[in-house]
């Protein structure tokens, strides 16, 4: 029961309700839509549901403006709309059909805290816009730290969701891919999401303003990554 596994967040039965709703619309679209291959109640509340929330347990996020990356079907930005009122969410993706459907659903569900852009990061003029950026389940953090940094301001942070297999994406020196892009690094969480399930997060702050050439076009940094 998605109530008993939030227990922890202390959100109210409406936003339970809204949470339960989110779900049910996301399958439901599913079928004309690939929003997600996870269509199992409890694996969905897990994967999903839970997995976006548990950020809240490692970082203030009331009150921010945050931007949600390659936000998909939803995830982390709907879910932490819902759970965060007091805090603005922009949710971008490239998709417009999953933007489609995220508007949809704003309407349907009532959420007056977010906003959606439908086109890739790199392409707009967001500079130094947003106290966070959030990424899940978006590209390896090569690629991420550049297409993001940009767009959050000087002392403000990068936050990306990441399994169990982080040390596989991270350099043995970070110094020039910094450097070049105004960052620090300033943690990484470990932790269980369920007894089986291991998640981590990598968080970065800004400390500078990112060099104007960044980012590059996305072929190019696919190509030729900072590291």
């Amino acid at each position: 029961m998605l109530e008993t596994l939030l227990k922890q967040f202390n959100l109210s039965k409406e936003q339970i309700n809204k949470l339960n709703q989110l779900r049910i619309e996301v399958i439901k679209y599913n079928k004309m839509i690939n929003l997600t291959s996870i269509i199992n109640e409890d694996e969905f509340n897990i994967k999903h549901i839970l997995d976006s929330l548990s950020i809240v347990n490692y970082f203030q996020l009331e009150n921010k403006k945050i931007l949600d990356v390659g936000s998909g079907g939803g995830f982390p930005g709907l879910v932490l709309a819902i759970a965060l009122p007091k805090t603005k969410i922009t949710m971008l993706d490239s998709s417009n059909k999953k933007i489609n459907f995220i508007n949809q659903i704003k309407q349907k569900l009532n959420i007056e805290n977010c906003l959606t852009i439908s086109k890739r990061v790199e392409e707009i003029d967001i500079n130094e816009k947003y106290d966070i950026v959030v990424a899940r389940a978006v590209a390896s953090l090569n690629i991420l730290l550049e297409i993001t940094s940009f767009a959050v301001k000087i002392n403000g942070k990068l936050i990306f969701y990441k399994g169990s297999n982080l040390s596989d994406e991270m350099p043995k020196n970070w110094n020039f891919t910094l450097n070049e892009l105004g960052l620090k690094l300033d943690k990484i969480e470990k932790f269980y999401l369920t007894k089986n399930i291991q998640r981590s997060f990598i968080s970065f702050d800004k400390i500078k303003k990112t060099k104007s050439k960044y980012p590059r076009l996305y072929s190019t940094i696919k190509n030729n990554p900072l590291y």
